[in-house]
């Protein structure tokens, strides 16, 4: 199904997914998008508040809240899915994000945040992956010792690659990359682990959507 705003509110009112109603739908909707595109919760807010009046309080929460109604990879045959992982900050220490591309779709197929980096890592996001496959994909990955015998323990067949096919999945990152930009790279020292988790997945969420309205 297209997700149209229309289909969108429709599923927000039908899993009541605010307690609230005060703000319009159409509005919270917009006020997640303009802030995965890049703006500041204070200038969502503020130009927002032309319309309706509405704290940047409330945009993180629609943010955080409109990936439950948005649509979650389908399950079906892929042929081909680009992984990699990146290095983020949050305070003063690291975190791994790790992302999954079809190929062919260039949808995420999910995200997955660690604070280590290994084998195991590797197993527990590749099944997690594996889930939106109805078949054993090909994985293209980069040079990373923690790859090869994961994916062979999941009988998966796997090829190194550095550019061409694997430019997908790089892309994400460069999306991902410019939108904390905004926030200089760096998750504030006060974030939670779930909350980055949960900014994350709504990052995946929101990029999958406008994909697919191009």
């Amino acid at each position: 199904m297209r997700l149209t705003i229309e289909v969108i509110k429709e599923k927000i009112v039908e899993r009541k997914l605010f307690k609230r109603n005060r703000k319009s739908i159409e509005v919270k909707i917009l006020a997640g998008l303009l802030y995965y595109l890049g703006l500041s919760l204070r200038k969502v807010s503020l130009f927002l508040s032309q319309f309706e009046d509405i704290s940047h309080e409330s945009v993180r929460i629609y943010y955080h809240k409109i990936k439950e109604v948005l649509n979650e990879p389908e399950r079906k045959e892929r042929n081909l899915i680009a992984i990699d992982e990146i290095k983020l900050k949050v305070g003063d220490k690291y975190i791994y994000a790790w992302s999954a591309i079809d190929v062919e779709t260039k949808e995420c197929l999910g995200v997955y945040i660690s604070k280590t980096r290994n084998y195991l890592d590797t197993i527990l996001f590749v099944k997690s992956i594996l889930k939106f496959c109805s078949n054993k994909p090909k994985i293209l990955v980069d040079g990373g010792k923690w790859y090869p015998w994961a994916l062979r323990k999941l009988g998966l067949e796997f090829e190194k690659v550095k550019f061409g096919l694997r430019n997908c999945v790089e892309s994400f990152f460069s999306v991902l990359k410019r939108r904390t930009k905004a926030f200089f790279n760096r998750f504030p020292n006060n974030s939670k682990f779930d909350t980055v988790i949960s900014w994350i997945k709504s990052f995946m969420m929101f990029y999958n959507w406008v994909k697919s309205l191009t």
